[in-house]
């Protein structure tokens, strides 16, 4: 890259303006001094006046000099910036490639990646159930309390080129640096929180994350998400043995994606260990996209079936009918099916919407299977299924995704 100055002639500062024409007024007196002087014959008068004529030459040059340096900083300054600027487009074109290049090496070396085992130890808990119909949902809506206001931004998600978001889930995942992140699952119409939904987010450096949705295509294309719900489920588990050393409880749902399911080591390794440890399988929550669970070949739903036979709630998610194969669902023993709140927005514009949904709902409850209300983000769409009789509701109405920490679990009620 080549540079180029332009040369200009910018105006003289004011300050100087004012000193020039003072030494020009000087030298001006000067020579009239010695005209005088030579036409009175005066040497003395001569003499003052030629020194007043050079001395205003001089600090007009000395005045001319002083500016010219100023110019000749300034246009260094200028060529400073600039080769601060070109330092810093290189060096990303240098991290950038180093990225991509690494991410190439590490293509023979991502089907060695393997499960790692999780085996924490947590105290014994009771499975209850807790529901609430003492109300009409009318009545409730008059009283229905405010959602609390939950600091949250997104500030610390950046975007990334996919190689080097490829290059970054590799790095995550090789120093366990996974972050968890969690969103309430409340009873309706009290809001009382009864259930935590848990994502990961992969740690990029600097107090920077990738979200699920940043990753999860790459991962997923690279075979690494098993990898990554690996990690999420280590995360939660420690979640789980804090809470259960504190006397909360209160039950974890995990997103889990079709490939980790069909992956037979890592959900082998899963059923082992909740197999000993029954009391910490009761409080997980498994979730699955209704496209996957319907489409799931044999074994991996045998592996869905072992997990519920052990204490673990199933949930599908996704759904964008209730009306499933109800056999399929009894099978594999799935508690909760989660329905968009805009979804469910289209039964509730008619009375005869709400009686289906009423129907459906009091069919699916011979089976203990309760609908969740997913993505309430406002109080309006909230109001507008509340006739549904939702048992359950989640949404950044009721809390956005954040730490842990953001969010007190000591009033939760363990629903799985």
């Amino acid at each position: 890259m080549k540079f180029k100055i332009t040369s200009t002639q910018p105006s003289l500062p004011l300050r100087y303006k004012f000193y020039t024409l003072g030494a020009l007024y000087l030298s001006a007196c000067g020579l009239m001094v010695g005209y005088v002087a030579g036409m009175l014959g005066s040497f003395a008068a001569l003499s003052l006046g030629a020194i007043m004529l050079v001395g205003g030459g001089l600090i007009v040059e000395m005045y001319r000099r002083r500016h010219s340096i100023d110019q000749v900083s300034e246009r260094v300054e200028q060529v400073s910036d600039q080769q601060d600027e070109m330092i810093s487009d290189i060096e990303q074109m240098r991290m950038y490639v180093s990225a991509t290049s690494k991410s190439e090496t590490q293509d023979t070396q991502k089907g060695a990646m393997r499960s790692a085992n999780v085996k924490p130890k947590v105290s014994k808990v009771v499975s209850k159930v807790r529901r609430s119909n003492d109300t009409s949902m009318n009545e409730a809506a008059k009283r229905i309390p405010k959602a609390p206001v939950i600091q949250q931004s997104d500030d610390d998600v950046v975007q990334y080129s996919d190689a080097v978001t490829e290059e970054l889930i590799f790095t995550a995942i090789e120093q366990s640096s996974v972050d968890v992140f969690m969103q309430p699952v409340v009873s309706l119409p009290q809001r009382q929180m009864q259930m935590m939904e848990v994502f990961a987010r992969l740690r990029a450096g600097r107090g920077k994350s990738l979200s699920a949705a940043q990753y999860l295509e790459i991962a997923n294309r690279n075979k690494l998400q098993e990898r990554i719900d690996n990690l999420l489920l280590k995360q939660s588990l420690e979640a789980i043995k804090a809470d259960a050393k504190r006397g909360i409880q209160c039950a974890y749902m995990l997103n889990i994606q079709n490939a980790t399911v069909k992956d037979a080591s890592f959900m082998n390794d899963l059923v082992t260990f909740l197999r000993g440890h029954k009391s910490l399988a009761s409080r997980l929550v498994f979730e699955v996209k209704q496209a996957d669970l319907v489409s799931m070949p044999a074994k991996s739903l045998d592996v869905l079936k072992a997990l519920s036979k052990l204490g673990c709630g199933i949930s599908m998610d996704q759904v964008e009918t209730p009306q499933i194969n109800r056999d399929l669902m009894r099978e594999v023993g799935v508690q909760f099916i989660k329905i968009s709140g805009e979804r469910l927005k289209d039964f509730a514009a008619s009375d005869a919407g709400v009686e289906v949904m009423h129907r459906i709902q009091q069919s699916l409850s011979e089976d203990n299977i309760s609908i969740v209300a997913d993505r309430i983000e406002d109080e309006r769409t909230l109001c507008e299924i509340l006739d549904l009789e939702i048992m359950y509701g989640q949404g950044y109405l009721f809390g956005k995704p954040d730490r842990e920490s953001v969010y007190d679990r000591s009033n939760a009620k363990k629903t799985a």
